[in-house]
């Protein structure tokens, strides 16, 4: 089990609007598992959080991410539990939020709106940037964006939180899609000091 602390550097404590201190801890522990793209230990430790507080948004938003890393289950239902709670969070979580189940319904403009105005809030945060390369990577054509803009959002998640391994993922495929051999490498080492030893690495 991870401690109690670990997760601090990716998480918004403000934000954790649970009274249970149990989904808290759960909720932390699965944080740093998250970080590390130990999805599978994440869900576990999600699940206890939402067993332990029914109404915690942020651990099914993040349990729909989980899911879907994992390939176990789609995130859809966890989306929609997150987006019920919704109005407990602030206002950058539940911009998130929303921007996340807008996301997992397709290539909607008002999804990619909501994300561009996360990251023009709250330019220092790197899950808005994570999100808007998502959007880009995923549904650039339908949505009419510039190419390489999924790059240069992943690219900003990264610099923001290097240690966070997810914001990698694309990241790497980006280079691989690019046959850039040299810059694959050295993002794939970059990725492997942030999640060494789990199944992605």
């Amino acid at each position: 089990r991870t401690v109690l602390g670990e997760a601090a550097p990716g998480a918004h404590l403000s934000a954790l609007t649970t009274t249970s201190l149990v989904a808290l801890r759960e909720y932390l522990d699965g944080e740093a598992l998250y970080r590390r793209s130990d999805f599978t230990g994440a869900i576990a430790a999600y699940e206890r959080a939402v067993e332990a507080d029914s109404t915690f948004a942020l651990a099914y938003y993040r349990l729909g991410w989980a899911h879907g890393w994992a390939g176990e289950d789609t995130p859809k239902p966890f989306s929609e539990l997150a987006l019920h709670y919704v109005d407990r969070l602030p206002s950058r979580e539940a911009s998130l939020v929303r921007a996340y189940y807008l996301w997992l319904h397709g290539p909607i403009p008002r999804g990619l709106d909501l994300v561009r105005g996360i990251v023009q809030k709250w330019p220092d945060d790197g899950e808005g940037w994570y999100l808007l390369g998502e959007y880009h990577r995923h549904f650039g054509g339908p949505l009419l964006c510039r190419q390489g803009e999924d790059d240069r959002a992943f690219a900003q998640a990264v610099a923001l939180d290097p240690d966070f391994a997810p914001y990698h993922h694309h990241y790497i495929e980006r280079a691989f899609l690019d046959a850039d051999s040299a810059l694959a490498a050295a993002r794939l080492a970059d990725y492997s000091r942030a999640a060494a030893g789990e199944p992605f690495d």
